[in-house]
């Protein structure tokens, strides 16, 4: 059991935590849908008052807004993937 935790499951869940950060992107995008459907205010409402209205700069902000979001989900990622797997560095490997 020591053996499948310390080699099969470091190769196999950078995959999944990849998967996890980019799907960052996608949950943010569907409360678009959700609070629209719903009528719950928030941030996904408010961007689609604000498509439907013409709104640009309302809609550009929160476009923005969910752009850093997973930016920032992928950039922790990337900070985190030495800590899950130690064969990954940041290292320059040349001479």
């Amino acid at each position: 059991m020591r053996i499948f935790f310390r080699y099969g499951v470091r190769n196999a869940i950078l995959p999944s935590v990849t998967a996890l950060a980019l799907g960052l992107g996608g949950l943010i995008g569907g409360s678009v849908l959700v609070e629209f459907i719903f009528a719950y205010p928030g941030v996904g409402y408010v961007l689609y008052q604000s498509i439907i209205t013409q709104d640009y700069t309302v809609t550009q902000a929160i476009a923005n807004l969910m752009i850093l979001v997973t930016a920032l989900g992928v950039f922790a990622l990337d900070l985190l993937y030495p800590l899950i797997d130690p064969r990954i560095t940041y290292r320059n490997n040349r001479g």
